[in-house]
């Protein structure tokens, strides 16, 4: 077996313990016990063409550096462009002094490696949003400026950046895949920003499905933390004295402020398509008083709007059903640690009243003869706390779960739609 993989056999059983600090009754909670036949593979994966890439990122970052520096020498005697060309060429030695320290640096040193790149592609993508509008306008205006190459060559090392951080592996760090029961492991893991942001890493699961009946082997395996194992550990480990809805809400509060964003997001490009509309429009009745280049850059905001609006939408369902999974996985294992107490006490008070009416019928007294008659009314209550124990795992964790993974429609989205609509009408 390589050094870089790791066997993990786990025969016999693992006991997990939930343990209530809050309860007296804690030693009743839900204990899991997780028996293993199979063994588990952990191997780690490093992203494909990584040296390649690194050396491209940086002869891109150096490509940067040294044409910004001879901007500021060509254009000394315009003000406006050697101030833009001194501010990015601050900008651009201070990505490649990050780049080089995330690629020298290694993961097991420097745990906040992942956050050091999703720094870098930040810049990658504001750098590449600021050199559009000008490079555009340099196109247009000064096509027989010395400023046009320097320029063209700005736009296009920052656009190699930009699409190196949108399609190689989020954080590019090498991940620890866990190979079990001979199920899949999950692809998202492995998934870039703009696989992220499309979906496009579901497109073989798909495929899979189109060619033919999808069976449980072919479902892919949840990461470590997305078992309901984890999810109801990592919760109890947070839950406070207080409310069931104050701990839910203060442990997802994180999850649900990202998923408004996203919704906000979507919510603000939603009436732009029209009000670009409108320009085209305009455009179209009097052709002389807008330039042409003025009406395809219209053109091309429309698909751009309609793009972050889908990806806004996309990524706040996306966070809303996996919230639902996991807000029910918690509720059910909840409601089960309760339900378990319930029973154990049960037992227990039965116990003893079979003791005392044992006693009562051996005396003969009156007493036992009242109780011989509701001998049905305890076994009907049993049934109906039963019955009610399974309908709220079954059916009302369900009806929660999933109205919570819909709630940023009604306290992110709308009224942000509604705030555009009104500036909009205001104009």
């Amino acid at each position: 077996m390589p050094s870089d993989i790791v066997d993990v056999h786990t025969n016999g059983a693992e006991e997990v313990g939930y343990r209530d600090d809050g309860d007296e009754e804690s030693d009743l909670m839900l204990n899991k016990v997780i028996s293993r036949t199979a063994d588990i593979l952990i191997e780690p994966d490093k992203p494909r063409w990584k040296t390649l890439v690194n050396t491209v990122e940086i002869l891109a970052l150096v490509g940067q550096v040294v044409t910004n520096g001879i901007s500021i020498a060509a254009v000394a005697n315009a003000t406006d462009f050697q101030i833009s060309a001194i501010a990015r060429l601050a900008s651009w030695t201070y990505i490649l002094a990050l780049a080089v320290g995330r690629i020298a640096s290694s993961p097991s040193r420097c745990p906040s490696l992942p956050k050091l790149w999703n720094h870098t592609a930040s810049l990658y993508s504001l750098q590449w949003l600021f050199i559009v509008l000008p490079f555009r306008s340099i196109l247009i205006h000064h096509p027989t400026s010395i400023v046009l190459p320097l320029f063209a060559t700005d736009f296009s090392l920052s656009t190699i950046l930009f699409l190196i951080a949108l399609t190689t592996r989020k954080g590019e760090e090498t991940i620890l895949v866990q190979h079990e029961d001979g199920l899949t492991p999950p692809k998202d893991q492995f998934a870039s920003l703009f696989s992220l942001a499309s979906f496009s890493w579901m497109d073989t699961f798909i495929a899979m499905g189109y060619k033919k009946s999808l069976e449980i082997k072919d479902v892919w395996n949840l990461k470590p933390e997305g078992h309901a194992t984890a999810v109801l550990a990592n919760f109890r480990q947070y839950k406070k004295a207080c409310t069931m809805a104050w701990n839910l809400l203060g442990y997802f509060s994180r999850d649900l402020f990202i998923q408004g964003l996203w919704a906000i997001l979507a919510g603000l490009f939603t009436f732009l398509p029209t009000w670009l509309l409108k320009f085209i429009l305009e455009y179209v009745e009097n052709p002389d008083e807008v330039p042409v280049s003025a009406a395809w850059l219209y053109v091309i905001l429309i698909f751009v709007c309609g793009a972050v609006m889908a990806v806004g939408d996309g990524q706040s369902l996306w966070l809303g059903r996996e919230l639902s999974v996991k807000l029910r996985a918690i509720i059910v294992g909840e409601l089960y640690a309760k339900a378990l107490r319930r029973k154990a006490g049960a037992f227990v008070g039965s116990a003893h009243k079979d003791e005392d009416d044992t006693k009562d019928k051996l005396k003969g007294s009156k007493k036992a003869k009242s109780k011989d008659k509701d001998d049905g009314k305890p076994e009907t209550e049993r049934q109906a706390n039963l019955g009610k124990i399974i309908n709220l795992m079954a059916i009302d964790s369900f009806k929660v779960s999933e109205i919570c993974a819909y709630l940023h429609f009604l306290w992110a989205s709308v009224p942000s739609q509604f705030i555009v609509a009104v500036y909009f009408l205001s104009l």
